[in-house]
């Protein structure tokens, strides 16, 4: 009875063993299993994870794209506008310039008119003027008036001065002096004075009145401030190389005072005063017409080449923002596109 209990007992142990080596075995296979399934849960989890990367990545770049697409878009745009509004700004400038320009360039057609048909000049120079024109007289220098100028506000001081004498015809020589009054005398066409450069003597201011005008203020020589050409000096000499100019009639009369009436002068206004002591003043002469239109003309040629060169600049700049303009447009349309 015992040994059969004891067998009993040790089959009972043995089942037990099995039944843990079973169970044993079982949670081997399920850690095995386990296992394997966490590997590939991870793998997954990885390959996940990559592929978020990827679309993360994809995303950001898809949206720095659009952002720059945008960007480009409104930087396109803004360019648009400002090259238009450019583009306005300039034509109307060229506008206004090509107004002041065609106004500029009538005014000089009429003074070169006016200057080409000796327009002012009494009959007797415009006959030899005209006759110097058409080659028909040599050694015709030309009129005081075309001859000599200065600045706008020596005008009436020199015209002043020289008075009728702006209608002198300066000559080279007797010779020419000569035709020119046989030309006057077979036209019947008037009378002129001829300075010939060969024989007519400079006028020059004496030592004293020299002295005098250095101790002086608001004087100096009139001929100081003219411009004529150079082999023009001794007509120009000779009509004012003994004038004064003076600022205004007070400091004149000082000065012919100081100087014992030995000169003319004339003022800036254009009065004159003799040494005799007769003074004169007043209307303008006649010659200031011809002394102004010389220096406006000279002032609307430099006018008309200013206006022409900033128009000029102008059409260029106005075609460098149209082909702005079009490489912007073209711009644009590549932008949408892509």
């Amino acid at each position: 009875t015992e040994a059969v209990a004891l067998t009993a007992e040790l089959g009972a142990t043995q089942r037990s063993k099995e039944d843990v080596r079973r169970r044993l075995e079982g949670a081997r296979r399920e850690r095995i299993a386990l296992g394997e399934y966490l590997s590939t849960s991870y793998r997954e989890r990885d390959r996940l994870e990559k592929e978020l990367a990827i679309s993360s990545s994809q995303l950001e770049e898809s949206i720095l794209r659009e952002d720059a697409a945008k960007k480009l878009q409104e930087d396109l745009e803004r360019k648009v506008s400002e090259a238009r509004a450019g583009i306005d700004r300039e034509i109307s400038t060229e506008k206004n310039l090509g107004a002041r320009l065609a106004a500029v360039k009538a005014r000089r057609k009429m003074l070169e008119d006016m200057e080409r048909t000796f327009e002012g000049y009494g009959r007797g120079p415009r006959s030899i003027l005209e006759a110097r024109q058409k080659g028909v007289l040599k050694g015709i220098e030309g009129a005081v008036g075309e001859v000599f100028s200065c600045d706008a506000k020596y005008i009436p001081a020199l015209s002043a001065a020289v008075g009728g004498a702006a209608e002198n015809i300066i000559v080279s020589d007797e010779a020419a002096a000569k035709a020119g009054i046989a030309l006057l005398k077979e036209q019947r066409s008037g009378r002129v004075t001829f300075l010939p450069l060969s024989i007519i003597r400079p006028r020059n201011l004496n030592p004293g009145t020299e002295a005098v005008m250095r101790r002086s203020t608001g004087v100096r020589p009139l001929i100081s401030v003219v411009s004529y050409p150079s082999d023009m000096e001794p007509a120009a000499k000779y009509l004012i190389g003994r004038i004064v100019l003076a600022d205004t009639l007070d400091l004149g009369l000082r000065f012919m005072r100081e100087s014992g009436w030995s000169t003319r002068v004339v003022t800036l206004t254009g009065d004159s005063i003799e040494p005799g002591g007769a003074i004169s003043g007043g209307e303008a002469p006649r010659s200031e017409a011809l002394f102004r239109r010389k220096q406006e003309l000279s002032g609307v040629r430099e006018s008309d080449r200013t206006l022409g060169a900033e128009l000029e600049s102008v059409l260029s700049r106005r075609k460098g923002l149209e082909n702005e303009l079009r490489s912007l447009a073209q711009q644009t349309a590549d932008a949408r596109a892509n």
